[in-house]
């Protein structure tokens, strides 16, 4: 998934969903930018208005949610639909409009791509 300009979007597996809680913070923080909604959200094509939420972070500010999952950009993605922090520490993950982990396309050449 990717946001209105392109850019992909991922979920950490060390937050929580149920309720919603993110785990990142202090130094996390310099490598994942938080997806922040200070004016509410706008939800796109495709995905389902009743899995998207905002919770409050101990800063105050508002983070975008996914089916419970916090939001978040990877410092390193310098090109729009960039997934360099695809598979991150086993950790972090791209996030599909389901709220689930993105899963690479095989090429037919046995490698793989960028395209989720």
């Amino acid at each position: 998934m990717v946001n209105a300009k392109g850019r992909t979007v991922y979920r950490f597996d060390k937050d929580g969903s149920n309720p919603p809680r993110t785990a990142c913070a202090g130094d996390c923080l310099r490598t994942w930018q938080p997806v922040l909604a200070p004016n509410g959200v706008q939800v796109g094509d495709g995905i389902d208005e009743d899995l998207v939420g905002v919770l409050t972070r101990p800063d105050g500010s508002k983070q975008l949610t996914l089916k419970g999952r916090p939001l978040y950009y990877f410092h390193e993605d310098l090109s729009l639909g960039e997934i360099a922090g695809h598979g991150v520490g086993d950790k972090w993950f791209a996030i599909t409009a389901g709220g689930g982990k993105a899963k690479r396309k095989s090429t037919s050449s046995g490698g793989s791509n960028s395209s989720y």
